[in-house]
């Protein structure tokens, strides 16, 4: 540090990085590398990226490496850190002759997918990133460099992955939440991952010093006043800055770029190399391919031989085909595992799904779809390392063919042998008649699975570039029989078919082995795929795209039954097959998601895939680096399972069925299918026992669990070691102090009703356990002691629960901080001993919660602060939880908030699972909770269910390993969960290393639950029935209590071990004395059963145990890992066991907030509850969740918002993280920023808060504008912009912010989006298509009659509005955000309520301008969102807008007068000016009508101005619609303005009441001179206004609109050489009449050198036709769609038939117009406004068609005739 201090150390640049190991346990090896890059974050696809470099490595060659090249391969490591590899792998790329920004371009590639936006990075007018302390660096904004064309961007798009890419189409991305910093001595610089989840800003100084960094506030701001900074921004997603170090040019992101990309002809090579598929139609119910048509006739045959049950068809294939999405189940996977079960299972069940949790995380596959791709591409890969396209045999080596998802119909499949691909298919089906070895044989002697590898292998060599892997049975060359006469299909009775996941995972890993990977693609054609699960598995292990031919089959023939037909619901064969195909696809993405993966082609081959019961010899043959538990099942038996479902399909084998087994996978039904712990007998059991108090009835619901079940969990294996005499019960630990170590799962008030809820907090309350609430909130009426309970156990606060007692309390122990963040508020936080963190649960890890709508009543919504009836969906991570820094962050914050309450983090057990536990307790969490897969859950996608998540006993024993070799064990508390039922469960659990242990399912059960499997359905047949009361908590509780205290007393003392006397003394006595005692466990020997455990309660009952059945595959179980063989160190286990349960929670130190609240006058604020302290203070980044603390004292005396003080905080200097977080009423927090950053604060501001006030402001040095700057958080109101995801989870919240980046409004609340101008009219209801959703209750001024008539106003003009938004998102549940600038993509994602006003200005001029807003013609919105807009009027919005801006609730302060913000002030303007102008003249006096107009434009030098003009009388101009003072102004601009200056806004005042938009021949003028985003307001006398761009108003122009009259006839030249008529018989027959008219009139180019003739074409085929009247004899050209009026009116009500349908005018070289606007007007008026019209396109495309009344929307200037 000295050195770098010292003034003669002098460098051009400088790299800094730090941060503690998360997902690799720290060691020096792993530190950042720092050779080429430093990277922050995580790659989530560095498994798959590792595996396919490996599998590269066979082709790579390159001249530089020569023949050396074998001596770096494989460039990345197993033992190499994810930062490591990417470095590696960097380096090679660079080798091979490429720039460094290019490698990473190949590498990070940025989300260009169907972008239409700028690629511009950061913020618009300001460079996006800067990184170096060159003093003579010159931006790029100063220069321009000669590979920069405007608006072009196409080789960066045939660069990238879009339109069949060149690299998106060879090169997997590394993907994750990553900021990689790099420098090579060429170029430095950083880019940012696809997602933009981690933070990058920059700091450029007007010396040309260029600093970025992840946090603000590095600088010092003695040393770097205000004044000397130039700009501030961020890098956006996807985004990358770089630096020349040789000219000091700084080169921003679409520069880069676009240099990167012209080096190479990347669209040539693609035309040549790139091919896209054309999608083919499903088979039709009357379809004659034969191969198909005979599976469907022998269809139960092939169902029986791949193993489909009736549940696998009627409730996972037929469920999508029916809906086009995947099943929802509810209650948990309570049956065997695979490997314990005594039924044949598909090799995918023995396969579980990873997922991200903390180190990575998962990523929301709807809400965030814009980042997501499913695009395959088939063909030979070739040599990555080429710097250009190879040959292969005189072919193309890496020629791809594109489709669109890896489901092949089976037209796709036969298409694929003729897209020119060389094509090979290999037959997985093998002779079985030597009995059950001969799979292993088969394997052995290259006959069967290695014959494939080795036919494949040949194929390779021999040119092959698709191997296509069919268990067609009799049928090896499918492709080629298709379509045969007479195919044979049938079965054979000794021909097995290889599982497709083993033989797609031994060919894929023996081309690895050959280095021939990559030189083709496979392909499976196989009947045993149906489930997303089995799509996922098989891609995962190499698989390019399936067909899985017989689930396609099953549902043609299902749809042929009458059951088929009624359940699709009048869809055809071809829709239920497309929706199988939607919902396998949108269930990839999910599975995708859940390890953070954005892209298909790095989720390929990745094996993210955790194996739970195949041996070692399987696993390397096919599944080599997947990790294993339970190792079990060969090959032998592995086939014998096979031959088990091929049985059944021949009745000399086996009794043939007439129909599919019931499997019971899902559903319990007794003595029929598979057994599930949770099942009616034992919930009966159950129920007798608590309701009564019996011991007896305890014991036989025992017995049920224990040693009346089949092996069911890996416990079950197990048995205790001690052969040691049993101490006496008494001498026990008793059942009050083990039930302390009790807690019940969170279980969210909503999935449970009120009752059930609260009636397990309270019974947990009395035994000193601890409930937990759930995500959702908590009601503050349970926050106190219940004191009003009569003798009867009724209390008037709780009617609703039965026995009650004095004293009782209905709070949750533990609240649980969910993604959602749903009802988490001060006051909730600090009325809890325990915060809990949900990473993820055993249900559904990966994914969030889901509340179905029909749950969400009145009480409800207003605990989770969102709409009755709106489902509530949480996504799958914490949007403030990208890596463990993150959740490092957001422990801090609940400490702060809650400094007395543990911070636990629940985790789901999955193999790495320790790693993470190690980084979780390094991040000061207090508590580490290992749920298993088996938790139960009120809805979920069924396929999470039952294949995500590993067993408790498999992640409690490798996160406590961990810890104690990391010695991290004593800062936790290890909690468990997940089936736990018994006493003997919880022991088990104890000795594995558990001190705390979690009831779930049970504990529902046991207050009433029957487990109907319902709760998805919202049909829970206990209703208001409910029966249960806290005693029948706190009796099972209890009994399981005294279970372990039986199992303690017979483990006995250690006497007679030869033990030290303290040992002896001691003895077994209490739960810590067992506690990580995994020597006392040992499998379980045959016949041995559990009742061996004396229960004193059933001394006298005289009964002999069942002996227990074992099953047939769990005879070879590896159990090594679940106990150990040698008694742990005593002193080293007395060392961490219960020390962190019964210390305090972790310490966040000395905090500012503790200095504040120590101030004599804020701590009389705050006691008193009255009066106003003022306090200034400094601040740095170093200050994390300021105010969080202030927040919590004040909401533990007084509540949310029972505080009467006020509390006003000015801060200087830059804001630490979570500034302001947990914010209440009655606080507010400004800073204002040192640095000249404008909200200079960092990420996670106003995280939580539910009140009070937060302001950023610029200091007044600053010498950038604030809407140019950004901010990252949730604050209310900032002068400057907000990065990306902001308003996440706002649930209250009022902002107003100066505009953002992408995902604003992600998760925000109560449903309604607006976007206007300078005053958006708002009023929250109904959704635009025709579903209601509630209305929000936002507008607490608006009376009801008022709202009905502002809804039924919506509806009527729902089709001719655009701009003003309203949409029901899903995740924000309240709140309100008004933007006030430029906003970025996938706005609203999310959202389930709440309002978002988005001001749009458009600084004018060309088309295509500040693109980041548009997506096609409407601004980019996320796609659940788009197709619920609508639009609304009322006074309730503008007063509510009007308030945030100007004066936001009545007093709480101005977002101008508190911030400053000029932007603010302008929007509050431009109508008063507008007014002013129009009352200080007369009237014309024949019109007696005022029409005055504003007009406001930016000059090309950055300065502006307005101009203004009034009407004139009336035989000066045309008067219609009011469009003269308009006109007059645009005159005006022309004269007086040069070239560059831009039109931004035109208002328009008149004196009608109610707001008139100009007229039809202003909107023409105005069309032709102005952009169409310039913004047209319209005002009225008593001052209200609406906002539309100008685009809006006038709909389809004419291509030729500004262009003078011989550009206008070149361009007319050119569409006409290129346009064509319509598709529509009709359309084209009106076309050809108009053209025709058209083109014999006489050029008369003293008017105008283009001719134009109308047409209209009538219902019944007609068409009139009609030549305009042009010339000086006319006085002015008459438009000819204006001399169709007479006709149209003559044939009107003659019949339907003679209806006019279609209209349009065609000039004479063929282009297609809309007509003009004077036409326009007259058909509206003349009742002709439903007429369709259609045009060409500036392009020369058709648009389409719109009715006329719809392309001039608006018209209310009708009205002032």
């Amino acid at each position: 540090m000295e050195d770098l201090r010292d003034p003669r150390f002098k460098v051009q640049y400088a790299l800094w990085h730090r941060r503690f190991s998360t997902n690799t346990m720290p060691r020096w090896p792993l530190a950042q590398p720092f050779r080429y890059l430093g990277h922050n974050g995580e790659i989530n696809t560095i498994q798959g990226n590792y595996n396919w470099t490996r599998a590269r490595s066979g082709s790579f060659e390159h001249p530089n490496f020569g023949y050396r090249m074998r001596e770096v391969l494989p460039p990345c490591r197993a033992e190499n850190s994810d930062s490591g590899n990417m470095d590696c792998y960097l380096e090679l790329m660079l080798r091979c002759n490429r720039e460094l920004p290019e490698a990473l371009m190949m590498m990070i590639p940025e989300a260009y997918k169907d972008s239409t936006r700028s690629l511009a990075a950061g913020d618009h007018h300001t460079p996006p990133m800067l990184l170096t302390t060159d003093r003579e660096l010159r931006c790029a904004s100063d220069f321009r460099a000669p590979w920069v064309q405007d608006n072009d961007s196409g080789d960066v798009k045939d660069f990238y992955e879009c339109r069949g890419g060149y690299w998106g189409a060879l090169q997997e991305a590394w993907d994750g939440p990553a900021l990689v910093a790099f420098c090579d001595g060429e170029y430095m610089g950083a880019t940012l991952d696809r997602n933009g989840l981690r933070p990058a800003r920059y700091f450029q100084l007007h010396d040309g010093t260029c600093v970025v960094s992840s946090e603000t506030g590095i600088l010092e701001k003695n040393l770097f006043p205000p004044d000397m900074f130039k700009s501030k921004g961020r890098l956006g997603p996807g985004k990358m800055v770089a630096i020349d170090l040789h000219t000091g040019e700084l080169i921003e992101n679409e520069a880069v770029k676009q240099k990167m990309a012209s080096k190479k002809p990347y669209g040539d090579w693609n035309k040549v190399f790139r091919e896209e598929m054309d999608l083919e139609p499903f088979l039709s119910k009357d379809h004659d391919l034969v191969v198909p048509k005979a599976m469907e006739d022998n269809l139960m045959t092939l169902l029986f031989d791949m193993g489909y049950t009736i549940e696998d068809v009627e409730m996972v294939v037929e469920s999508m085909a029916q809906t086009g999405r995947e099943p929802t189940f509810c209650m948990g996977n309570d049956k065997p595992l695979a490997v314990l079960s005594d039924r044949a299972h598909v090799l995918y069940d023995y396969f579980t799904q990873r997922f991200a949790q903390v180190t990575n995380p998962a990523i929301d596959p709807y809400r965030e779809s814009l980042v997501m791709s499913i695009n395959v591409y088939l063909g030979r890969q070739g040599n990555l390392m080429a710097e250009s396209p190879t040959y292969f045999q005189n072919k193309a080596n890496n020629r791809l063919v594109k489709i669109d998802s890896p489901f092949l119909n089976e037209r796709q499949l036969y298409a694929i042998k003729n897209s020119g691909l060389l094509t090979v298919q290999l037959s997985t089906r093998y002779d079985h008649s030597k009995g059950p070895g001969a799979l292993e044989k088969a394997v052995s002697d290259i006959c069967s699975l290695a014959a494939l590898g080795y036919e494949a292998s040949n194929a390779i060599r021999n040119g092959a570039e698709l191997i296509i892997i069919s268990d067609v049975p009799r049928n090896s060359d499918f492709l080629s029989n298709f379509d045969v006469e007479d195919p044979d299909i049938g079965l054979e009775r000794s021909v097995l078919a290889i599982p497709p996941l083993l033989a797609v995972g031994a060919i894929h890993h023996y081309l690895i082995q050959q280095g021939l990977r990559t030189q083709a693609s496979l392909v499976v054609s196989t009947g045993q795929c149906w489930s997303t699960h089995h799509f996922a598995c098989l891609i995962g292990y190499g698989a390019s795209a399936v067909c899985p031919y017989l689930a396609l089959a099953h549902i043609r023939k299902w749809h042929a039954t009458d059951k088929g037909a009624a359940k699709a619901d009048g869809q055809t064969v071809e829709e239920v097959q497309r929706n199988y195909k939607d919902a396998v696809n949108a269930g990839l993405k999910k599975i995708m998601s859940k390890m953070g993966i954005t892209v298909l082609e790095s989720y390929r081959g990745a094996q993210i895939f955790q194996c739970i019961g195949l041996d070692k010899k399987v696993i390397d043959r096919a599944f080599c680096g997947t990790p294993s538990t339970c190792e079990a099942l060969s090959f032998t038996d592995i086939a014998n399972e096979s031959m088990m479902f091929h049985r059944r399909a021949f009745p000399e084998l086996e009794e043939k069925a007439e129909k599919l087994e019931f499997a019971g996978w899902y559903k319990y039904i007794k003595a029929k299918g598979e057994f599930h712990m949770n099942n009616p007998e034992m919930s009966r059991a159950l129920h007798k026992a608590v309701r009564n108090n019996e011991p007896l009835q305890y014991e036989e619901y025992r017995r049920q669990i224990m040693d009346g079940r089949p092996i069911t969990a890996i416990r079950d294996l197990l048995e205790f070691a001690s052969d040691r005499q049993p101490v006496p019960l008494s001498e026990v630990e008793d059942a009050v102090s083990i039930c302390s170590r009790f807690v019940t799962g969170g279980m969210s008030l909503g999935a449970l009703s009120r009752e059930a809820h609260e009636v397990i907090a309270v019974g947990m309350n009395r035994i000193g356990g601890m409930s937990n609430s759930g995500e959702g909130g908590e009601d503050p009426l349970r926050y106190h002691p219940i004191k009003d309970v009569d003798e009867e156990g009724h209390s008037a606060s709780f009617p609703h629960l039965q026995g009650l007692r004095n004293g009782d309390s209905a709070a949750s122990a533990t609240k649980q901080v969910a993604s959602g963040r749903f009802g988490v508020t001060a006051a909730y936080l600090r009325s809890a001993k325990q915060l809990e963190i949900k990473i993820a649960q055993g249900a559904k890890p990966g994914e969030g919660g889901q509340l179905p709508g029909a749950k969400v009543d009145d009480y409800i919504a207003r605990l989770r602060n969102s709409v009755p009836g709106v489902e509530l969906i949480s996504p799958p991570p914490h949007h403030d939880i990208y890596s463990i820094e993150d959740l490092a962050q957001l422990i801090f914050d609940l400490h702060q908030v809650s400094p007395e309450a543990k911070v636990s983090v629940k985790l789901v057990a999955s193999a790495g699972i320790g790693t993470i536990a190690a980084g979780v307790a390094k991040a000061n969490a207090d508590v580490i909770q290992i749920s298993g897969h088996d938790g139960g859950t009120g809805a979920s996608p069924l396929s999470s269910i039952m294949h995500a998540g590993s067993p408790w006993e498999q992640g409690l024993c490798e996160v406590q390993e961990v810890l104690v070799e990391n010695s991290l064990r004593e800062r936790v508390t290890l909690r468990v969960d997940g089936g736990i039922k018994t006493g003997w469960d919880i022991v088990v659990a104890a000795m594995m290393g558990a001190e705390e242990y979690g009831f779930g399912s049970v504990a529902m059960i046991a207050e009433g639950c029957i487990m109907a499997r319902v709760c998805h359905m919202n049909r829970c047949p206990v209703g208001k029935k409910f029966p249960g009361t806290p005693d029948h908590i706190a009796n099972f509780m209890l009994f399981v209590a005294e279970e372990v205290r039986t199992i303690i007393a017979a483990l006995g003392s250690l006497e007679d071990q030869g033990c030290s006397k303290w040992e002896t003394e001691e003895g077994y006595r209490s739960l810590a004395k067992i506690i990580g005692r995994a020597d006392l466990l040992r499998p379980r020997v045959e016949g041995s059963v559990r009742t061996s455990v004396p229960q004193p309660a059933v001394a006298a009952v005289a009964s002999q145990p069942p002996k227990t059945r074992k099953p047939k595959k769990t005879a070879a179980v590896d159990l090594s890992s679940f106990y150990a063989e040698e008694r742990p160190n005593e002193e080293h286990r007395l060392s961490w066991v219960d020390v962190k349960r019964s210390s305090a929670a972790h310490s966040n130190g000395p905090v500012l907030d503790d200095d504040i609240l120590e101030v004599s006058k804020v701590a009389k604020v705050i006691e008193e509850n009255s009066g106003k302290v003022e306090m200034s203070m400094d601040i740095q980044n170093t200050n994390r969740a300021l105010g969080g603390r202030i927040a919590g004292t004040i909401a533990s005396k007084y509540g949310d918002h029972g505080f009467k003080g006020e509390i006003h905080l000015n801060f200087t200097g830059s804001a630490g993280q979570s500034f302001g977080a947990w914010n209440t009423s009655g606080v507010l927090l400004q800073a204002e920023t040192e640095g000249g950053v404008t909200g200079d604060c960092n990420d996670y501001v106003g995280k939580g808060m539910n009140g009070g006030t937060i302001v950023a402001i610029a200091p007044p040095e600053s010498s950038f504008p604030s809407q140019e700057s950004t901010e990252h958080g949730l604050p209310v109101f900032f002068n400057g912009r907000v990065g990306e995801r902001f308003g996440v989870r706002n649930a209250g919240c009022r902002a107003v912010i100066e505009g953002a980046g992408d995902h604003l409004g992600e998760r925000l609340g109560r449903p309604s989006v607006k976007r206007g101008g300078k005053r958006p009219v708002a009023e929250a209801g109904c959704i635009g298509t025709g579903e209601e959703t509630g209305v929000t209750r936002c507008f607490k001024n608006a009376t009801a009659d008022e709202g009905k008539k502002d809804r039924q106003t919506q509806w009527s003009r729902f089709c001719q509005w655009r701009p003003d938004l309203v949409l029901r998102p899903r995740y924000m549940t309240n709140g309100v955000i008004v933007a006030l600038g430029r906003v970025g993509r996938n706005v609203a994602a999310g959202m389930s309520g709440g309002l978002l006003y988005i001001y749009e200005e458009r600084m004018g001029g060309r088309e295509g301008r500040n693109l980041s807003m548009l997506h096609g013609e409407r601004m980019d919105l996320n796609a659940d969102n788009a197709r619920n807009v609508f639009r609304v009027t009322s006074e309730a919005g503008e007063k509510q807008l009007k308030e945030l801006v100007e004066l936001l609730g009545g007093g709480n302060g101005k977002h101008h007068e508190l911030t400053g913000s000029k932007r603010a002030a302008e929007i509050l303007e431009d109508v008063k000016a507008a007014h002013r102008l129009r009352e200080s003249y007369a009237p014309p006096r024949q019109s007696n009508f005022r029409v005055s107009a504003v007009l406001r434009f930016t000059r090309a030098d950055g300065s502006g101005g307005t101009l203004e003009a009034v009407n004139a009388e009336p035989h000066d101009a045309n008067i219609r619609g009011a469009i003269c003072a308009e006109r007059a102004a645009m005159c005006l601009f022309q004269k007086t303005e040069g070239n560059g200056a831009e039109i931004r806004r035109v208002v328009c005042a008149t004196d009608c009441k109610d707001p008139i938009y100009p007229g039809p021949l202003c909107r023409e003028f105005l069309t032709s001179s102005c952009g169409p985003e310039v913004e047209i307001v319209a005002t009225g006398s008593d001052g209200n206004w609406v906002v539309q761009p100008l685009r809006e108003l006038f709909r389809m122009p004419s291509p030729y609109r500004g262009l003078a009259q011989q550009e206008a006839k070149a361009k007319a030249s050119a569409l006409g050489g290129q346009v064509k008529p319509p598709e529509d018989a009709l359309a084209a027959k009106v076309y050809q009449a108009a053209f025709a008219l058209a083109r014999k009139q006489e050029p008369q180019t003293v008017v105008y050198p283009i001719t134009f003739a109308a047409a209209v074409g009538f219902e019944d085929g007609e068409v009139a036709f009609a030549a305009e009247l042009k010339g000086i004899e006319y006085g002015c050209t008459v438009d000819a769609a204006s001399l169709l009026i007479p006709e149209l009116q003559r044939r009107r009500g003659h019949s339907d038939t003679s209806r006019a349908r279609v209209l349009m005018q065609v000039d004479n070289f063929g282009v297609a117009h809309a007509p003009f606007s004077g036409a326009r007007s007259l058909l509206v008026e003349h009742g002709f406004g439903d007429v369709l019209v259609t045009a060409h396109g500036d392009d020369g495309q058709w648009l389409e068609p719109i009715k006329v009344k719809e392309s001039l929307p608006h018209a209310d200037f009708l009205s002032i005739f």
